[in-house]
């Protein structure tokens, strides 16, 4: 039986009211372009197996 592909789901944005823009170290904007890389470096990883996985079926 094959694994399935999981789908991820992107950071949400935070809304315009949750930044005081006070340059926190937790700034909810450093919180949310951290979360953003990670989905998209998992995005990426996913979307390689899936492509070697094609290749390999061909």
């Amino acid at each position: 039986m094959a694994p399935q592909t999981v789908l991820l789901d992107p950071p949400v944005p935070p809304q315009e009211n949750e930044c005081c823009g006070n340059g926190c170290d937790d700034c909810v904007w450093t919180v949310y372009y951290a979360a953003l890389q990670v989905y998209q470096a998992k995005l990426a990883k996913q979307q390689a197996q899936q492509e070697s996985k094609k290749t390999d079926a061909d």
